[in-house]
């Protein structure tokens, strides 16, 4: 008859058990690295997304509020080079300075049909229809 030694049979799964946990902690880790790591890139493409958001509203808030002190005008204001100058107060805490440049206007029939200018490296067109805004395009110059 053979005589089993229960410590070293014991010892043994004990080491079978320490290489699975040990193999399944180092995945759970691996996986945890790599998600954390989408996290991270999400968030800055996230960051990035919100910072040129911003920009591009700061840009549209010029451009709108330069449109309705135009319609309020009745489209009578004086610019100075082709461009105009004032000061943005969209909402009670936004202030902010706009320069808008390069505005050709297109008159049909005693009404304006278009409006074209520049805000800073961002052009817009609104378009006219009955004297209501019809149409917007903008698009970032090069």
């Amino acid at each position: 008859m053979r005589k089993i030694n229960h410590t070293q049979n014991s010892s043994e799964k004990g080491f079978i058990a320490l290489f699975f946990i040990l193999g399944i902690s180092f995945t759970f880790l691996t996986w945890i690295s790599l998600g954390s790591e989408r996290v991270f890139e999400y968030l800055q493409v996230k960051k990035d997304f919100v910072q040129v958001r911003a920009e591009l509203h700061h840009h549209v808030l010029c451009a709108d509020s330069f449109v309705r002190i135009m319609i309020a005008s009745d489209y009578n204001l004086t610019f100075v080079d082709n461009s105009f100058s004032f000061d943005r107060h969209a909402y009670f805490d936004d202030e902010g300075r706009c320069q808008v440049s390069d505005i050709r206007m297109v008159r049909v029939n005693e009404h304006i049909d278009k409006i074209f200018f520049i805000s800073e490296d961002f052009s817009f067109e609104y378009q006219f229809k009955n004297g209501f805004v019809n149409h917007i395009l903008s698009f970032k110059l090069p």
